[in-house]
């Protein structure tokens, strides 16, 4: 008596189909890119899973966090097109520098509406942190001395790269 086994030949068809007609995915290379506030813009890698035969596209879009459009970063919107044969395309977003001290700022990066029989992987969503380039307020003196009737003194600061002299009144409480 012969024994047959069909289990693993269905099993190895199916997975045969399931590569043969799975979706291509696009998603980002990179959940999290850092850039330093200087840098002018960052460079988001967008990929795509397979090499295919005709073009497919992906829209994309930014979204505010603690950095905000037109403060910290230019907002971008657009759709990326990947050719036949393309499998990675990126998105840049323009930087904007400030003469603030700021603590790191976040915004994100979003894909949506796949096209061309790709779906959105898993990794759908990046965001960047911005690292600020200035350097705290530092009193270009440590100590100061005034006469008890005066009243206010005058306080040398270096904020960043720029130094300034402001009047600040001081209240000696008895």
């Amino acid at each position: 008596m012969k024994t047959r086994y069909v289990y693993p030949l269905c099993i190895s068809m199916m997975l045969l189909a399931q590569s043969l007609f799975a979706a291509s995915t696009v998603g980002f290379s990179a959940r999290v890119s850092s850039i330093g506030e200087a840098a002018g813009r960052v460079e988001l890698s967008v990929l795509l899973s397979d090499a295919l035969e005709a073009a497919v596209s992906v829209d994309y879009f930014s979204i505010d966090g603690t950095a905000l459009a037109g403060q910290d970063y230019s907002a971008v919107s657009g759709t990326l097109t990947f050719a036949a044969g393309v499998t990675n395309l990126s998105i840049a977003v323009p930087i904007l520098n400030d003469d603030l001290f700021e603590i790191s700022e976040r915004f994100q990066v979003a894909l949506t509406n796949a096209t061309g029989g790709t779906v959105l992987g898993s990794m759908r969503m990046a965001t960047v942190a911005i690292w600020d380039n200035e350097t705290p307020v530092e009193f270009m003196t440590t100590e100061w001395s005034i006469s008890e009737g005066l009243g206010a003194i005058e306080v040398a600061v270096e904020i960043g790269r720029a130094s300034c002299r402001e009047r600040v009144e001081i209240s000696v409480g008895a």
